[in-house]
């Protein structure tokens, strides 16, 4: 079982749409749950190339926050932990499982939105924690995306699980320079999201990157297939990472 021993509490939180449509699965970085000491707001990304992008995909803003008020400050974190189950139920033990997260019942609100991504089926939103402002080591789950149009569909889904993949840069991908190809045996099973790719790159460079398949959700004609991914640094002198 992959399990998440290093817990940050994060300082912000990325909030990602996708369109539902099958024209463009493109994930946005739409908007930022920020921290500071118990205070939470979010911050739509209004002059961003993302959210402009989104906005012409579809995007209308978070069905809690009107679009057209670039910051929130009332109920953010509340609106965003009614996407997980309550912590009273007598199986939450169970979702921390899922998530990696065995043993550790204590765990923030504010972290487990950005570890278990708060996903829900069909509104094209979820959460990440936003490493670019944290020092490894740590640990966390990331969704492979687009792997569905790759080889992996191919392959035994059950023999995937646990398999370590091999990251590869593709600075020649025309949509994205900052794309990271994942393989499995040299077979391709689809890309980091790119809204971590950037990410991905600096640490390929600057630390101990390790990733394995951990587990597969969803239809089989569907499949959500996510890594556990162990980032660990490796030098003295991590550089800081923006954006």
């Amino acid at each position: 079982m992959f399990r998440i021993e290093n817990i940050i509490e994060p300082s912000r939180l990325r909030l990602i749409w996708q369109s539902g449509s099958e024209a463009d699965r493109t994930k946005y970085h739409v908007a930022d749950l920020v921290r500071a000491g118990f205070s939470y707001a979010l911050y739509y990304r209004t002059m961003s190339p993302d959210f402009v992008d989104a906005l012409r995909a579809g995007f209308r803003g978070h069905p809690a926050f009107d679009v057209r008020t670039a910051v929130h400050h009332h109920n953010v974190l509340e609106i965003f932990m009614k996407r997980l189950p309550p912590r009273n139920r007598s199986d939450f033990w169970l979702f921390l499982e899922k998530n990696g997260l065995t043993g550790n019942a204590a765990i923030s609100d504010f972290s487990l939105l950005g570890y278990s991504g708060a996903r829900l089926p069909g509104d094209g939103f979820c959460l990440e924690i936003d490493f670019a402002l944290e020092r490894p080591p740590f640990q966390y789950f990331c969704e492979i995306s687009g792997f569905r149009y790759y080889q992996g569909m191919q392959m035994d889904m059950e023999g995937l699980r646990a398999q370590s993949v091999f990251l590869l840069p593709e600075p020649s991908n025309p949509k994205d320079p900052n794309a990271i190809q994942i393989f499995v045996e040299g077979v391709k099973i689809g890309y980091i999201p790119r809204s971590q790719a950037p990410l991905f790159n600096t640490w390929l460079k600057n630390a101990s990157v390790h990733a394995w398949v951990s587990r597969i959700e969803g239809a089989p004609a569907k499949p959500l297939v996510f890594l556990f991914v162990r980032i660990a640094s490796t030098q003295m002198h991590f550089p800081a990472l923006t954006s």
